[in-house]
């Protein structure tokens, strides 16, 4: 029996044989059991893969907007630090001055 699908494997092959015995119990020929096993059990292969391709793919969403939320934090983070250190009397901001008065005044007392 000829299935549609990389994916079918012999779990669906078998399934597709039973399903042929099956219909031909309910009166079907031969040949008209096969095609519709067959077509029928294509169609649950390819409705697998693409259940299995919209879970990867939300996965795939769910990690990216895992990432962009923690990117977006550690941003969030840093401007926060940036403004923290640019405030007016911070320590980082008070030693920059001494620092720039001390050579201001080195500088006046050369000339």
């Amino acid at each position: 029996m000829r299935l549609k699908g990389p994916q079918a494997t012999s779990v669906d092959v078998a399934w597709a044989e039973q399903r042929t015995i099956a219909l031909m119990h309910e009166g079907l020929p031969f040949a008209d059991a096969c095609t519709l096993a067959a077509r029928e059990c294509s169609e649950r292969v390819i409705a697998r893969e693409t259940q299995a391709q919209e879970r990867h793919e939300a996965k795939l969403a769910a990690m990216r907007e895992e990432r962009e939320k923690v990117e977006s934090q550690q941003r969030a983070d840093h401007r926060a630090e940036l403004a923290r250190k640019a405030e007016f009397g911070s320590p980082e901001r008070s030693s920059l001055k001494v620092s720039l008065g001390d050579l201001l005044t080195a500088s006046r007392g050369r000339r």
